[in-house]
C-alpha cells in the first residue's frame, strides 16, 4: 500500500528490472491478454449464435467470461505501464476511481459465479430429476444479475482508498492514482472482503465439488444394455463434472497466490525482510500473471473438454448452418436430465 499522499513530496518508483526482462514481461502479458480476450468474446459469440448453449450453465459460463474479460483488460492497465515507464500515467481522475472498483469487483465477481455454478452442478448431481424446477434460464440470469450487482456494492469502499494527486517524481510533476490505507476501519475492511468472498467461498467450492466428484463417481459404468441416450447422458454428465472441476482448479491455483501476498504485505511484513524489492516485485508478476492466466484458460478448458461447446465454437467460426446430427443427440440426451455441456 502507498503511504498518506502529501501534496508535494519526492517519490522514489518502485524497484525496476533491468530492460530486456521489462520487456519480455510485457509481450508475455500481451500475449496472455490477448488470447484471453479473444477466446472469452469467442464464448460469448457461440452462446450468443448457438441457442440449444442458452441454458443455465452455459450462462454462467458466459457470465464468467464477461468477468474475466474485465480482469483482462481493467487490472493489467496500471501495471503494465509502470512496467515500461517506471511512472504512474495521466489515466484521469474517473478511471483511477472506476479501476479502484472494477478490478476488485471483478475477482469477486468471479468467486460468487465459480461458487453459484458449484451449488447449480450439485443440485443437478444430487437431484438430477428434480433440478429442471429450481434451476432455469430466467433464475439463473436473475441470480447472476444480483451476484454483479452485489460485487460492485461490496466494492465500492475502496474509493475511499484511492487518491488521484500530484507527485514529484525524478524531479517531475506527475499525476498519480495512488492505493492507500489511512484509517483505522480500512485494513480491517480489506481483510474483511479477502477472507468474506475469497477464502471462504474457496473452501464452500472446495467442499462443493468434492461432494459432485464423489457422487459422479459412485454412478455405475455404462453397459451394453443401456439406451444411446443414457449413455450420451451420463457422458454429458461427466463431461460437464470435469470441466467444472478444472474450471475450479485454475482458480485456486490461479487466484489464490495474490490475495496471499496481500494479506502477507498487510500483516506479515517480517516475512518480507529477507526479500529485496526486485524480488518483491518479482513475486508479485507471477502472481499477476497467474491471474491473467485464470482467465484466459478457460475458453481453453471449455474446448478440450466439452465436445458440445467444442462443436459449438467450429460451427460458429466456420458460420456453418447445417445442424449435426450426432450433436443433435447429445442435446436431446442432455436435456433430459439438464447436464448440458
Amino acid at each position: 500500500m502507498y503511504p498518506p499522499p502529501e501534496d508535494q513530496f519526492e517519490w522514489i518508483p518502485d524497484a525496476e528490472f533491468p530492460d530486456h526482462v521489462s520487456i519480455a514481461l510485457f509481450v508475455t502479458a500481451i500475449i496472455v491478454i490477448s488470447i484471453g480476450i479473444v477466446g472469452n468474446l469467442g464464448v460469448l459469440l457461440v452462446v450468443a449464435r448457438t441457442p440449444d448453449m442458452r441454458t443455465p450453465m452455459y450462462l454462467c459460463l458466459s457470465s464468467l467470461s464477461v468477468s474475466d474479460i474485465f480482469v483482462l483488460l481493467i487490472l493489467p492497465i496500471i501495471p503494465l505501464t509502470r512496467l515500461l515507464i517506471n511512472m504512474e500515467t495521466n489515466l484521469g481522475v474517473v478511471i483511477c476511481y472506476m479501476m479502484s472498483v472494477f478490478d476488485k469487483s471483478s475477482l469477486t465477481c468471479s468467486v460468487l459465479i465459480v461458487l453459484f455454478i458449484s451449488v447449480e452442478r450439485l443440485i443437478v448431481v444430487y437431484r438430477p430429476l428434480r433440478a429442471g424446477q429450481f434451476i432455469t434460464t430466467k433464475r439463473t440470469a436473475i441470480s447472476l444479475t444480483i451476484i454483479w450487482l452485489f460485487s460492485y456494492a461490496v466494492n465500492a469502499g475502496f474509493i475511499t482508498m484511492t487518491e488521484y494527486h500530484q507527485r514529484v517524481i525524478n524531479g517531475t510533476h506527475q499525476e498519480e492514482c495512488a492505493f492507500f490505507s489511512l484509517q483505522p476501519w480500512q485494513d480491517p475492511y480489506f481483510t474483511a472482503m479477502i477472507c468474506i468472498f475469497f477464502f471462504l467461498p474457496l473452501i464452500a467450492i472446495i467442499v462443493l465439488n468434492g461432494f459432485i466428484i464423489k457422487r459422479v463417481a459412485m454412478d455405475p459404468p455404462s453397459d451394453s444394455s443401456a439406451s444411446e441416450g443414457t449413455t450420451v447422458a451420463r457422458r454429458a454428465r461427466r463431461q460437464a463434472v470435469v470441466m467444472i472441476f478444472i474450471i475450479v482448479v485454475l482458480f485456486i491455483v490461479c487466484i489464490a497466490p495474490f490475495q496471499v501476498l496481500v494479506m502477507i504485505e498487510i500483516y506479515g511484513s517480517d516475512l518480507l525482510a529477507p526479500l529485496t524489492e526486485v524480488q518483491w516485485q518479482a513475486l508479485i508478476w507471477c502472481s499477476r500473471f497467474t491471474t491473467y492466466i485464470n482467465s484466459a484458460a478457460n475458453p481453453i478448458v471449455y474446448n478440450i473438454v466439452s465436445s458440445k461447446f467444442r462443436a459449438a465454437m467450429l460451427k460458429s467460426l466456420t458460420c456453418g448452418k447445417n445442424k449435426n446430427t450426432n450433436a443433435s443427440r447429445i442435446e436431446s440426451a442432455s436435456r433430459s436430465t439438464i447436464f448440458t455441456t
